[in-house]
């Protein structure tokens, strides 16, 4: 994903070009970008929180010079119902959804925003408190019981035989994504 690569990882590889190399990086400049990742004052202030590859298409369009990138507009993975926000938030209604992929049919709603920080924390026991703030433990808690239940209600008939790896969570950064294989873990063990 070129756009969360911070820009040195990408300049690295340069190294290794010579004149009959063309260059392509692949990714989504409107994409979260290496911004959760630069933690310190210095390489923010240089501007390292951007992607070569969003600088570069940003400079492209300046330049007027947008026939060296490439928006891909069609989504082959999600439901038309998950594509629908970011199409409306991010690219002018202009993605198309060609998934054939089907809602589970107790839920309503395809997309849940949850404002966990509103919420007391239900803590698990076997967590350690330390790791995450109470929001992110609140997060943690909230998505695993949503993904329980929805192990659990398995559309058989709509998805086909249940399977736990064709649940998808995606974490805002590592510290999260350690807690979620530790309960993941710890709930395997207990099932």
């Amino acid at each position: 994903e070129g756009a969360q690569a911070r820009e040195p990882e990408n300049v690295a590889a340069f190294h290794l070009v010579d004149k009959n190399t063309k260059i392509v990086i692949v990714g989504d400049h409107k994409q979260v970008g290496p911004g959760t990742t630069v933690l310190g004052e210095k390489a923010r202030l240089k501007g390292f929180t951007e992607s070569l590859l969003f600088r570069l298409y940003t400079l492209y369009k300046k330049m007027d010079a947008e026939q060296y990138t490439a928006v891909l507009l069609t989504n082959y993975r999600s439901h038309p119902e998950i594509i629908r926000l970011p199409s409306r938030l991010f690219y002018g209604m202009m993605l198309e959804a060609r998934s054939s992929s089907t809602l589970h049919p107790h839920w309503r709603q395809p997309v849940h925003f949850i404002v966990s920080s509103t919420l007391k924390p239900d803590l698990c026991a076997w967590c350690d408190e330390k790791e995450l703030s109470d929001q992110s433990w609140n997060e943690v808690n909230i998505v695993m019981n949503l993904v329980k239940t929805c192990y659990k209600n398995w559309p058989v008939v709509e998805w086909g035989k249940r399977k736990a790896d064709s649940i998808c969570v995606i974490t805002p950064n590592r510290s999260v994504e350690r807690m979620w294989r530790y309960l993941v873990d710890k709930e395997s063990q207990n099932s």
